[in-house]
C-alpha cells in the first residue's frame, strides 16, 4: 500500500513550474507523512489486530481485553478453519497450580488385589438318640426275662441268653456357618495433584 500516493502536480523536466505547484506537492507530502506516521512509543498495526503483550497495560493505541474469557486463560494455537476465539470454563491457574482432584472411583472386584479371609472359628453340635449295648455274640449273661432255660419262677426267674437286640446309633452333625471376617465400606476414592507450575502472565490487547 502506498504511503504518499499521487502528487497533485506532476512536475517534469523541461517545463517551468511556479512556487505554488512546488508548495502544493510539498504540503501534500507533509500531510501524508503526518497522517501515516507512528508516534514514538506506539506500535503500528491494522485496526482490530489482537496481540499478546507481557506487560500489565496495553501500549498506546491498543485496548486491553478485560472480559472473563481472557481472565486466567491459556493461549491456544489453531488453524483458521477451527478458530473459535475463546472457550472452556476451568481457570488456567487451577491446572497450573492445583490442587486438582480426580473423579471418585469405587473399586470393582476385578480391580481388587488378591487376598484371603480368615475364619474366626465355628463349631458343630451333635444330635444323638439314647441306646445301649450288651455282651457280644456268644457271650452269655443272666436275665430275668422268661424263657425255656428259666430257673425258678415268678419274679425270681433266671434265664441265660447269648445275644442282644441290635441298636442303631442316632448320632448326627448339626449344620454350622463359617464366621468369615471382612473389612471395608465400599466407598469411592480420588487422588489429588498439586502441580505448582511456573508461568509468565500476558494480556491480550486490540489495536484501536
Amino acid at each position: 500500500m502506498s504511503i504518499i500516493g499521487n502528487l497533485p502536480d506532476n512536475l517534469q523536466n523541461g517545463t517551468t513550474a511556479d512556487a505554488s505547484q512546488v508548495m502544493a506537492d510539498l504540503n501534500f507530502i507533509v500531510n501524508q507523512v503526518n497522517a501515516n506516521a507512528v508516534p514514538l512509543g506506539t506500535l503500528a498495526a491494522p485496526s482490530g489486530t489482537s496481540m499478546a503483550f507481557q506487560q500489565a497495560s496495553a501500549p498506546a493505541g491498543w485496548v486491553a481485553q478485560t472480559g472473563t474469557a481472557f481472565q486466567d486463560a491459556f493461549l491456544r494455537c489453531n488453524t483458521p478453519s477451527n478458530y473459535s476465539a475463546t472457550g472452556g470454563s476451568v481457570n488456567a491457574s487451577t491446572l497450573f497450580e492445583g490442587p486438582i482432584t480426580g473423579d471418585g472411583h469405587t473399586l470393582l472386584i476385578a480391580e481388587m488385589p488378591t487376598h484371603s479371609h480368615t475364619d474366626s472359628g465355628h463349631g458343630h453340635g451333635t444330635n444323638e438318640s439314647p441306646h445301649s449295648h450288651g455282651p457280644g455274640s456268644g457271650s452269655a449273661f443272666y436275665t430275668n426275662a422268661a424263657g425255656s432255660g428259666n430257673f425258678g419262677g415268678g419274679g425270681t426267674a433266671i434265664n441265660t441268653v447269648n445275644s442282644t437286640a441290635g441298636a442303631v446309633t442316632g448320632l448326627s452333625i448339626q449344620t454350622g456357618n463359617a464366621n468369615i471376617q471382612n473389612n471395608g465400606g465400599g466407598g469411592a476414592h480420588s487422588h489429588t495433584l498439586t502441580a505448582n507450575c511456573k508461568y509468565v502472565d500476558q494480556i491480550i490487547a486490540t489495536k484501536s
